[in-house]
């Protein structure tokens, strides 16, 4: 089993726990609740965005960088709308600010998954500064980018639900960095 798969296994039991109790109903009831999530074209994104629209029917805003992966979900929505007719696909590239921005004024949010993430798998004196600094812009500061930006419609929620759930941020990190490469 690869480093994918088992990083894979273990963050579908960390969200599995976090959402669900021993009787597998969700923790916090998902049916129209409205959640962004980042890094859709591909992997965890995409499954997440799959399992909370289709069995949980969550609305999701599934954030893609590709235009390829924009109609990939386009494709799942309009030939499944009553399994995945609650998938909002978005191309946004979450490294920009001010695209970020402008998307989060547009929308009132429950939940942020920050997933996007990228890893250029190179020795350490093999990679360049723009190559370190594109892996921090995607990991890093598009989390914080997309946080800053949701944060006043997180809040609202709070406000206008006190005493329901309060909204959540998830953000999505790496065992990579355990790995030394020199």
């Amino acid at each position: 089993m690869g480093l994918f798969s088992s990083v894979y296994i273990v963050l579908i039991y960390l969200v599995g726990r976090y959402f669900f109790k021993k009787s597998r109903t969700p923790k916090v009831p998902l049916i129209d609740k409205v959640v962004v999530i980042t890094g859709c074209d591909t992997g965890f994104g995409h499954h997440t965005t799959l399992v909370l629209t289709g069995l949980h029917k969550a609305v999701v805003y599934a954030t893609c960088l590709t235009p390829a992966g924009v109609k990939n979900l386009e494709r799942l929505r309009d030939e499944q709308p009553e399994r995945y007719g609650n998938i909002r696909p978005v191309q946004l590239d979450v490294t920009v600010n001010e695209d970020v921005k402008k998307f989060a004024e547009k929308i009132e949010a429950d939940c942020l998954l920050n997933n996007a993430g990228i890893n250029l798998g190179s020795w350490f004196s093999w990679t360049t500064v723009e190559e370190f600094r594109k892996v921090i812009d995607v990991n890093l500061m598009a989390s914080v980018y997309t946080m800053k930006a949701l944060l006043p419609s997180l809040l609202r929620y709070v406000k206008n639900n006190p005493t329901g759930h309060a909204p959540r941020i998830i953000n999505i990190t790496s065992v990579a960095g355990r790995y030394n490469q020199t």
